[in-house]
């Protein structure tokens, strides 16, 4: 049979003949007949030609589908492809197909990407964010909470990615991170009840969600403030010690966009959120542990060392810090001069609408009053139930959060109270109670301590260092001598004695020498002075001398011998020998109004004669 190439060449070679008729034969007749054919042969052709329907183009191939799991069954070492049945000789071997599509019209074809000038600086900045230093534990979880939502939300195309934790003893949920495109998300707690959410936290199972009808979008997605659209969700459980401990949710306004793929890949994501959790925990329990270890060592070392009320609260307000995360703290204190007890220390690290220092505490109707006269710990896990005042009732606390008073009792006696706060709710647990009630037994014993020898001060007269009058005492017998000077007209002078420079010598030596140093010079100084005098020592390296019936003049003779006895004392410090020198000024007591102005006059000769280059006698009459 012939094919259609065939046909072709004899149609043509038939047309050729009967052209050649017209032209060579010789016969009128043939000529026309010739020429009728060729026309008639003519116009069928080109009737044919037109009326024939233009043929389709045929159909795209499909390329084959290679099973994935067969795939290597088929790729040749050589790269090539082979389809080979069993039991026969036929294959098909071709290349394997190239992912980068080859264009003959324009030779291998690249496609051309628009890069920012700054890629790299752009990744760099999203690959090496930093976590903010001012965060604390919670807060580095959150960050990471939301990068891990944020990649979520766009991998799912969702309208918003939230993370809910489960309160299981309050029986409510709550939003802690959220990505979305919306700004009515409630942003509270929520009850339990009969909606997607209650649903996936009470079964412990997966939720998943599509063609949700506007109808009852406001009863089963209860996290929106209105309505969104919202037509597919998808929530899983988050477990941790078998526990239902949170959902991770995604929502989207597309009808079956998601499906039970979606839920094993929302697995992976929880996967995630729990080892974080886990590692969170480890490390905050270990840090936890660690300060709070440190913090009982710091609070034992220091109590031989302790001379003063600073010392006391600084060695509290710096080692309590490690011990319970706290947004405001305070330290009540029993003041045994006044009779009462006050906020010797308050530390607002939030600045917070929080009270101040030296506040009395009211005894009956507040929180820490009840924690004084009972002698026993309170809790609240949520501020807002507080039935009564924190410490006084002209406070003024506005915010919300849980707060932790525990007493100091030493000897079946109250010294005071340390009382946390903290903005978050249940921020406390039991065993952050059980801890702080067995160091206090510790910190009680320093607050003793603290309280007993300051009674004991108010009432002794002489320093307990160089057993020379206190500031107290000695301005009281100064206030005496003053009003009896000035009423007999008597000469009357006041010098105040300071030792120069003794910071800058501090340096050279392993331990301070200050206490050595101003013991010597105060019993040089209680040697020297006369029999009618009087001494007292005003601060830490500062001495005031009295002097009855010795005019400035005399007192400024007696003070250039004095310092120059001063200058040669030799002391000895780890070995060396060392000398000090020291600054005086001189004051009258006649032709002032009070003892503040003496001691005004006198502390600026004082000053005048250290800023001359100190180891000066001043005198300001």
């Amino acid at each position: 049979m012939l094919n259609q190439q065939q046909k072709r060449i004899i149609i043509f070679a038939s047309f050729m003949l009967i052209i050649a008729v017209f032209f060579f034969a010789e016969a009128l007749f043939l000529k026309v007949l010739s020429a009728v054919i060729v026309v008639i042969y003519v116009g069928f052709l080109i009737f044919l030609r037109n009326d024939q329907p233009a043929a389709p183009f045929p159909p795209p191939v499909p390329e084959p589908k290679i099973d994935e799991e067969t795939e290597q069954d088929f790729v040749e070492p050589n790269g090539e492809i082979g389809f080979e049945e069993e039991e026969s000789s036929f294959k098909v071997v071709g290349k394997k197909p190239s992912l980068t599509p080859d264009f003959q019209i324009t030779g291998k074809y690249e496609p051309i990407l628009e890069m920012p000038y700054d890629l790299k600086e752009q990744y760099a900045a999203i690959a090496n964010e930093d976590i903010p230093q001012e965060i604390g534990k919670d807060g580095q979880f959150s960050f990471f909470l939301e990068k891990l939502l944020t990649i979520l939300k766009e991998s799912y195309h969702a309208h918003s990615a939230i993370y809910f934790w489960h309160l299981k003893k309050k029986g409510k949920i709550s939003i802690e991170k959220y990505v979305t495109n919306s700004n009515d998300l409630k942003n509270k707690r929520f009850d339990i009840q009969d909606d997607m959410l209650s649903e996936i936290v009470e079964k412990g199972e997966p939720k998943l969600l599509n063609g949700i009808l506007a109808s009852v979008e406001g009863d089963l997605i209860r996290y929106y403030e209105h309505a969104q659209a919202i037509k597919s969700a998808v929530g899983v459980p988050v477990f941790f010690n078998n526990n239902v401990i949170g959902i991770l949710l995604i929502d989207s306004k597309e009808t079956d966009i998601y499906g039970i793929e979606t839920i094993f890949s929302m697995g992976r994501f929880v996967r995630l959120i729990t080892m974080m959790i886990q590692l969170f925990e480890e490390r905050y329990v270990e840090n936890i542990s660690q300060k709070r270890l440190e913090g009982l060592i710091e609070f034992i070392t220091p109590l031989s060392s302790i001379r003063n009320d600073m010392e006391v609260l600084d060695v509290v307000e710096q080692n309590i810090a490690d011990l319970f995360h706290w947004d405001a703290f305070a330290l009540v204190l029993f003041q045994p001069e006044q009779q009462k007890f006050v906020t010797a220390k308050v530390i607002n690290k939030k600045n917070l609408k929080f009270i101040g220092e030296n506040l009395e505490i009211e005894l009956k109707g507040t929180v820490v009053g009840k924690c004084i006269i009972s002698g026993k710990p309170i809790k609240y896990d949520n501020t807002a139930d507080l039935p009564v005042k924190r410490f006084n009732q002209i406070e003024d606390i506005g915010f919300i959060g849980s707060l932790l008073a525990v007493p100091l009792v030493f000897n079946k006696q109250n010294y005071g109270v340390l009382y946390f706060e903290n903005l978050k709710e249940n921020a406390y647990s039991a065993d952050d109670l059980r801890f702080l009630m067995s160091i206090t037994s510790v910190l009680s014993y320093i607050m003793y301590s603290y309280t007993t020898n300051t009674l004991l001060r108010s009432l002794a007269a002489y320093d307990m260092e160089t057993r020379v009058l206190n500031p107290k005492f000695f301005n009281q017998l100064l206030e005496t001598e003053y009003n009896r000077v000035t009423l007999l007209q008597i000469p009357a002078s006041l010098a105040m004695v300071k030792i120069d420079n003794l910071v800058q010598q501090e340096s050279l030596f392993e331990e301070s020498p200050v206490h050595k140093i101003v013991k010597a010079v105060a019993d040089l100084l209680k040697d020297e002075i006369p029999s009618t005098g009087m001494l007292g020592r005003i601060d830490d390296l500062t001495f005031a001398i009295y002097f009855f019936n010795m005019t400035p003049q005399d007192v400024f003779i007696w003070g250039e011998k004095m310092r120059v006895k001063i200058a040669r004392l030799n002391l000895q410090v780890i070995a060396k020998q060392s000398t000090f020198t020291a600054s005086i000024g001189i004051a009258s007591l006649l032709g002032r109004k009070s003892v503040q102005d003496v001691l005004a006059d006198a502390e600026l000769a004082l000053n005048k004669a250290m800023q001359n280059g100190g180891n000066r006698t001043t005198n300001v009459n």
